[in-house]
């Protein structure tokens, strides 16, 4: 759309939120015309025709512009999230803010079928459908921290706790039912054992929140063969020989080897895929072999293959090189289940680093157990959620983030148990410091694949040292950052204003790990401050352990420090120099007394 027809476009929807506007417009229009004393009164009659047709035309024209304003700015909306940082202290109708805000923008018509929700409990903003321009608009306000789109995101444990060390008869603490943990997810069955309150107390009296529950919510106190393939089957072939087909010799009539090698919808003959394993060319839902009665699927891919799903039949993923071996030569029985060797390691679909936003502070922090993983599921819906699976299960094996963020929750609320007074960042430090070191053969990312390493929870309730950290520690590296003080006001709910003293860099964060990018390469040298609190014994005395590849030079003074109680601090100042001859050097600083050993990575990386 051209700028000067968004401009009138922009004008008139805001005007024409006036219920009057229109009307008065027109009949001003009128006046014009007919207020102009005609020549004669041969000349008054083509006038007022003149006139009567003009206006008709300019009404005509008006109302053609709002429809054209309309059309334009509707098929252009897209799902916004404005962020206005913490909420607002004292007592304030934050969704009467919210609303006010986009009726300046959009006017109160508009605004009313554009406006979606307001969120007022964890942080401060509201959603809604707008234009880009609006969006620009809104986000230029004082009020505003950021604007982004609203994106739907893909939801991706078997003995998953016995595998990282956690096991039901770990030692536990009296207070540990005192302990809150908060998480946020899509969908959930409350009917699965595994949200039973069977044995729990009533929530701990610090407790601020309630149960809403609806029509179907309950509320309680909780919440062999090379190849070798990936899937979850739930189905017994009995033993049996199955004939292979490859789904580009079968195509269906009216369809031709293009589509049928995909096994795309349709695309299959069902006279001769039935019974048979059918081979494709991709992994699909496995739904177009269902249909035409395979008994069986074999889909290879070159994409993730360390990842398995679930299917409403048979099914294995391969990878082209054992998919083209199986084209030639093999028939398949049966599914077979397999182990693991190369666990723990990070799976392919996972996401990798350095930071984006801040290059000089590594990301990810730690991995924990994410991929195949039996958790509760809802038996609203099947195995596949395909409506043609019949299969209704109370429990399913998922991936992803969804699965892995349980895990990292449990291990928090497991190490708070312990201590009850560590602030957040005292836990998370605890988390990665005492977390299993990781092979980078089989995580060829190496810390961008998975941080600290393997999340250890028994070690961590223990680490002997913290990287503590408060909202000064925060302040400092904001600043240190460029924000202003309007985002830094939005973000902290406090007047906050950046000088000499409170602007800190980013390597002077008080972090568990340790980073530093240069966009060129070749050699970069970075000094970082940090200071450690003890608490393991009383009375020890740590020593720094350095491991260190050619190239990378890691320096720590002083390299003895000595404790003479909980709590007690101690500074050090680690300068790193890296000659980068490749694209990412690693190293180690551990913090070492004889019984615990306070692990950080250090990552050198050209960006």
């Amino acid at each position: 759309m051209p700028a000067t027809w968004q401009a009138t476009c922009r004008a008139v929807r805001k005007s024409r939120e006036d219920s009057n506007f229109l009307f008065v417009f027109i009949r001003a229009y009128f006046v014009d015309i007919v207020v102009e004393p005609p020549l004669n009164n041969k000349l008054s009659a083509i006038h007022s025709m003149a006139s009567h047709t003009s206006s008709l035309l300019f009404i005509t024209l008006i109302s053609t512009l709002l429809v054209s304003c309309n059309a334009a700015s509707e098929t252009n909306e897209k799902v916004f999230i404005v962020y206005m940082g913490e909420l607002p202290k004292g007592d304030f109708a934050v969704s009467s803010i919210h609303r006010n805000m986009l009726q300046s923008v959009l006017g109160s018509k508009r605004a009313s079928k554009s406006w979606l929700r307001s969120y007022h409990k964890s942080f401060n903003g509201f959603a809604a459908k707008m234009t880009e321009e609006e969006k620009d608009t809104i986000a230029g306000m004082d009020a505003v921290v950021s604007v982004f789109p609203s994106t739907k995101k893909q939801l991706h444990t078997t003995r998953s706790w016995d595998f990282m060390g956690f096991p039901q008869d770990v030692k536990r603490t009296k207070i540990e039912s005192d302990v809150i943990v908060g998480m946020l997810d899509s969908g959930i069955w409350p009917e699965s054992e595994s949200f039973s309150d069977e044995g729990f107390g009533p929530p701990p009296s610090k407790w601020k929140g309630s149960c809403q529950a609806s029509s179907n919510f309950t509320c309680n106190n909780c919440l062999s063969f090379i190849f070798q393939g990936v899937s979850l089957n739930t189905f017994e072939l009995q033993e049996e020989m199955y004939s292979l087909v490859y789904g580009g010799n079968v195509p269906a009539p009216g369809a031709d080897d293009s589509e049928s090698r995909y096994c795309l919808p349709d695309s299959l003959d069902a006279k001769q895929v039935n019974g048979t394993i059918v081979l494709c060319d991709t992994v699909g839902d496995g739904i177009p072999q269902v249909l035409v009665g395979a008994t069986g699927t074999i889909m290879q891919d070159d994409g993730f293959i360390d990842s398995a799903s679930a299917f409403p039949l048979p099914a294995s993923c391969l990878a082209f090189v054992d998919g083209t071996e199986v084209f030639k030569a093999y028939q398949l029985n049966k599914s077979v289940e397999g182990v693991e060797k190369l666990a723990p390691f990070v799976v392919s679909f996972s996401s990798r680093g350095p930071n984006p936003i801040t290059r000089d502070i590594l990301k990810p922090d730690l991995s924990a157990p994410g991929m195949d993983i039996v958790a509760a599921w809802s038996e609203l819906t099947t195995v596949t959620e395909w409506k043609g699976d019949t299969r209704v299960v109370p429990y399913n094996i998922k991936s992803g983030t969804s699965m892995s963020c349980p895990h990292a929750s449990g291990a928090a609320a497991y190490v708070k148990s312990f201590n009850p007074t560590w602030s957040p960042a005292a836990i998370k430090s605890a988390l990665m410091t005492t977390a299993a070191p990781m092979s980078a053969n089989t995580n060829t990312d190496g810390e961008f694949a998975y941080g600290s390493g393997h999340i250890d929870p028994v070690k961590a309730k223990s680490p002997g040292l913290v990287y503590d950290m408060g909202p000064n520690d925060y302040v400092k590296f904001l600043c240190g950052q460029g924000y202003s003080l309007k985002n830094l006001t939005l973000i902290t709910g406090e007047n906050i204003t950046c000088t000499q003293h409170n602007n800190g860099t980013v390597w002077d964060l008080n972090y568990p790990s340790f980073a530093l990018s240069t966009k060129s390469g070749g050699f970069v040298t970075r000094v970082f401050h940090r200071t450690v609190t003890n608490v393991g014994s009383p009375v020890s005395t740590y020593t720094a352990v350095i491991v260190a590849p050619t190239g990378l030079s890691i320096n720590v003074l002083p390299s003895i420090l000595p404790f003479k109680s909980i709590g007690q601090k101690q500074t050090f100042v680690v300068t790193v120099n890296a000659t980068l001859t490749s694209s990412r050097l690693s190293g180690i600083l551990v913090w070492n007394d004889g019984m615990f050993h306070v692990r950080s990575p250090i990552v050198a990386y050209a960006a």
